[in-house]
């Protein structure tokens, strides 16, 4: 049997680990660049530990324009972060889960995200839209703060 296929993503990001695992962990560095576009604004909330929670809302002017939430399986600063996603707005989800792996490379890092997935799905697809805008506007972050 074969293993089901899963969204894979990775970047390189201008910053070292520690940096990069402080945007996924905290809700105040979170609401600053977790949106899949620069016209969304997010609010977050983030509870750093096996078994709390996240949820981050994102806003087109005074339009919800989606919300994730889940809850955390996995914190191994500054590796590794494990979390469900349950997203609501154009490619709703439940209960997947993202895996989010960090390798230093001296002033950089290098991030895998994995999403379980289907990339050939139309959720898929949508999904690997999101994290591709988002992971954009994380690096544009990293850059300018």
């Amino acid at each position: 049997m074969s293993e089901p296929s899963r969204l894979v993503v990775t970047r390189v990001l201008p910053a070292p680990i520690a940096r990069v695992f402080d945007a996924w962990t905290r809700s105040e560095t979170l609401a600053r660049w977790f949106t899949c576009t620069p016209a969304w604004d997010a609010t977050a909330e983030s509870d750093l530990r096996v078994g709390g929670r996240y949820r981050v809302v994102m806003r087109e002017g005074a339009r919800v324009a989606g919300v994730a939430y889940g809850e955390y399986l996995e914190v191994d600063p500054p590796r590794r972060l494990v979390f469900t996603w349950s997203s609501e707005g154009n490619a709703p989800v439940q209960g997947s889960v993202v895996t989010v792996e960090l390798e230093p490379l001296g002033a950089h890092t290098r991030l895998t995200l994995t999403h379980d997935l289907d990339p050939s799905s139309a959720v898929g697809r949508a999904h690997a839209r999101g994290w591709d805008g988002t992971l954009a506007r994380l690096r544009a972050w990293l850059v300018d703060a």
